[in-house]
């Protein structure tokens, strides 16, 4: 060999470059994955408390985000 040296990517550098790529293919996706994810934690914390009602307490009573579209 003539002394090459091949440079792979750090492991930094590989994280960024797959926050880009999810960030350009993915951006419509993100708000509603976070909602669900919310709901999830909120189902999680219900099932958790025992209420019967469904609501663990965090939201208001009469809100719900899908009548606001």
């Amino acid at each position: 060999m003539s002394g090459v040296a091949i440079v792979l990517p750090g492991h930094w550098e590989v994280v960024i470059v797959v926050i880009v790529i999810l960030l350009l293919f993915f951006a419509r996706r993100i708000p509603r994955l976070a909602r669900d994810l919310g709901r999830s934690f909120l189902e999680f914390k219900v099932g958790l408390s025992g209420r019967k009602d469904g609501r663990a307490g965090g939201r208001p009573e009469g809100r719900d985000d899908e009548d606001a579209r």
